[in-house]
């Protein structure tokens, strides 16, 4: 979004946490409707999710773009050699 639609960071991020949202919303009623859903790990996950979604916004809201840049690159690369280091362990 700050690439290819020319958002400044702290609108991309509020417009991902809307997606993400609606995504989990469809991919909810489509468990939903096929009967796959473990509704006491759905909760879980759900309450995880809307206090990240809290604090996450919290922090783009108080701290500077600065950091918030340092803090998404930082979580992407740890994520990219956890992948890496995964795919080579399996």
């Amino acid at each position: 979004m700050v690439g290819l639609l020319g958002l400044n960071l702290k609108k991309a991020t509020a417009q991902t946490k809307v997606m993400n949202f609606t995504s989990n919303i469809v991919s909810l009623a489509v468990f939903l409707w096929s009967g796959n859903v473990l509704f006491a790990i759905g909760f879980l996950m759900g309450f995880g999710q809307v206090i990240g979604a809290y604090f996450g916004s919290n922090m783009v809201i108080k701290k500077e773009v600065k950091f918030i840049r340092l803090f998404f690159l930082t979580m992407v690369a740890l994520t990219l050699m956890k992948l890496i280091y995964s795919s080579y362990i399996a």
